[in-house]
C-alpha cells in the first residue's frame, strides 16, 4: 500500500492527524481575529479543554481575561501584541514567561486556573510570503516558578 495521500482531502486529513499527533502543545490561528484553526492533542490535555470547543473560536473567546482579576488583562494583551508583530513582521515573536490564567472546566469548579506559559507564536507563509496561519506554541512553566 503507497502511504502517499492520492487526494487533496486525503493530504488535508493526513495533515490535520500529524497536526493533532505532535508532541508539542500548540493552536494553529488564522490571522484574521484569531481564530483557532487546529490544535494539538497536547495543547488539549495541557489546558483541559476538547478540540470541539477550540476549534472555530478567537483565541480571546477560548482563553479569555480573569473577570474577578484586572491584572489578567496584561497577559492578553501581550498576547495580542505578539500576534500582532508576528502578522507586521513575518518572523516569529518570543515573549517572556507570561502570566495567563486560563478557565478551568465547569466540572473541576469552574473559574480560572493560574499559569505561566513560555509562548513562540510564528508564521506560516504561502508562496507569495503572505502570513496565512499562526502557529501559537505554549509550554506550561507553572510548576518551575
Amino acid at each position: 500500500m503507497d502511504p502517499r495521500p492520492s487526494t487533496a482531502a486525503e493530504a488535508t486529513q493526513a495533515a490535520h492527524r500529524i497536526l493533532a499527533a505532535a508532541p508539542d502543545p500548540f493552536l494553529v490561528l488564522h490571522p484574521e481575529e484569531y481564530r483557532i484553526v487546529a490544535a494539538s492533542d497536547r495543547y488539549l490535555e495541557l489546558t483541559g479543554r476538547g478540540r470541539d470547543e477550540l476549534v472555530g473560536q478567537t483565541i480571546f473567546q477560548a482563553f479569555p481575561a480573569d473577570p474577578g482579576d484586572p491584572t489578567s488583562q496584561e497577559g492578553v494583551e501581550a498576547l495580542a501584541h505578539s500576534l500582532a508583530t508576528v502578522l507586521r513582521t513575518g518572523r516569529p515573536d518570543t515573549l517572556p514567561v507570561q502570566r495567563y490564567p486560563i478557565p478551568r472546566p465547569e466540572e473541576e469548579g469552574g473559574g480560572f486556573e493560574e499559569r505561566f506559559w513560555n509562548v513562540i507564536n510564528a508564521p506560516v507563509k504561502d508562496d507569495r510570503g503572505r502570513v496565512r496561519y499562526v502557529i501559537h506554541r505554549v509550554e506550561d512553566v507553572t510548576a518551575h516558578l
